[in-house]
């Protein structure tokens, strides 16, 4: 049988799926209609294949979503740049009104990485290099009002991945990628091994200490802390 070529030139793709709190919608992104958008699918059905709904329609694409953890709560987080310049911006979607509010307006030329939505759905933490274009900082952001407020800020050229709190302790966990310098002979600076950090935000000034030592080629993400982590 002879295929033809436009039919791998036209694949398109699905990604970042993310259920509801109440188990009945699957959010993702796809390129269905070219540029990647804001999607979602009722679960539940059957047999019957469900007609996905676009959510978002905007010229730029969306990278990342995910739907709140809030019970009742059908709020859907997501990011997206602007002219594919990879500086992020954070956006709240309703589907249920179709109202999308930009929480990071006015910071343009700043990249923004969503880390952890708390389970009440009222509070987001993200890092963003406002301060300065090379170092990131861990922020608070209070959903429904006010401004997000810094908790700390980097001192080393990098970026702050998977933001994680355990509010019992007043702690943060998160996963920094240091830049080490340039090589002597061109080329772009490579990320260096980023040890997992737990961080102390309520008693100024903020204090960091690493849980891993910093390994040749060898990073860590994703931290999470269990149910009987130390104080």
């Amino acid at each position: 049988m002879n295929t033809s070529i436009d039919r791998y030139l036209n694949v398109k793709i699905a990604a970042m799926p993310s259920i509801s709190s109440d188990g009945r919608w699957l959010a993702f992104i796809s390129d269905l209609t070219g540029v990647p958008q804001a999607w979602r699918a009722p679960l539940g059905g059957g047999n019957i294949v469900p007609m996905p709904e676009q959510l978002t329609f905007a010229e730029d694409r969306v990278l990342w979503l995910l739907c709140s953890p809030a019970p009742g709560d059908q709020r859907i987080l997501f990011t997206r740049d602007r002219g594919g310049d990879e500086n992020a911006h954070l956006y709240l979607f309703d589907p249920t009104t179709g109202e999308e509010r930009c929480l990071t307006a006015g910071h343009d030329s700043v990249m923004h990485i969503p880390g952890h939505w708390s389970a009440d759905g009222h509070t987001l933490l993200f890092a963003a290099n406002r301060a300065h274009p090379a170092h990131f900082g861990l922020y608070r952001q209070q959903l429904d009002a006010g401004q997000a407020e810094l908790l700390w800020q980097s001192d080393e050229p990098g970026l702050l991945y998977d933001a994680m709190p355990r509010p019992a302790a007043g702690r943060i966990l998160s996963s920094p990628s240091f830049f080490r310098p340039p090589p002597p002979v061109g080329g772009l600076p490579r990320p260096a091994a980023g040890p997992a950090a737990s961080i102390r935000p309520t008693a100024p000034p903020a204090t960091t200490r690493r849980l891993t030592a910093p390994m040749a080629a060898v990073s860590t993400s994703s931290p999470i802390w269990t149910a009987t982590a130390p104080t």
